[in-house]
């Protein structure tokens, strides 16, 4: 009974595993020339490469290519169909004095991916203070 058990488990683990699997639909590898912002974030220049998972939606991890260094997790804002997509490709527009992805055209599947630029905003969090009337509250 208690082996029963176990291979159920070990089956139902090995199931679990192939459909994370499959759920990795494409990969783009890239060289960016230029520093670029990839929705919040601002990678170096370098050597990446871009996993697209669909499962249970739109998933977009770009890592370098070398494994050292940050991986950035992006959203799509959109994405489409569309026998235009001709090229396998990445969209980068300039956005201020920087470079922005913009979109990602997979032309195996005609398939567009959509992003935005986060313009990130520097804001003051919380500031030391000296004031005696505020030191005395925080007792």
């Amino acid at each position: 009974m208690n082996f029963a058990k176990k291979i159920a488990l070990l089956t139902l683990f090995l199931a679990a595993l192939g459909f994370s699997a499959a759920a990795q639909d494409r990969v783009l590898k890239f060289t960016l020339a230029h520093e670029a912002r990839i929705g919040s974030t601002t990678v170096p220049a370098g050597d990446y490469h871009m996993v697209v998972y669909s499962d249970p939606g739109m998933l977009a991890v770009v890592m370098p290519e070398n494994r050292h260094g940050s991986s950035v997790v992006v959203l799509p804002t959109s994405h489409g169909f569309s026998s235009s997509c001709a090229n396998t490709s990445l969209t980068l527009t300039r956005r201020g004095s920087q470079m922005a992805l913009t979109s990602v055209c997979f032309s195996d599947i005609e398939m567009t991916l959509y992003f935005t630029a986060v313009h990130g905003k520097k804001s003051e969090v919380a500031a030391q203070t000296t004031d005696a009337v505020a030191l005395a509250g925080a007792q």
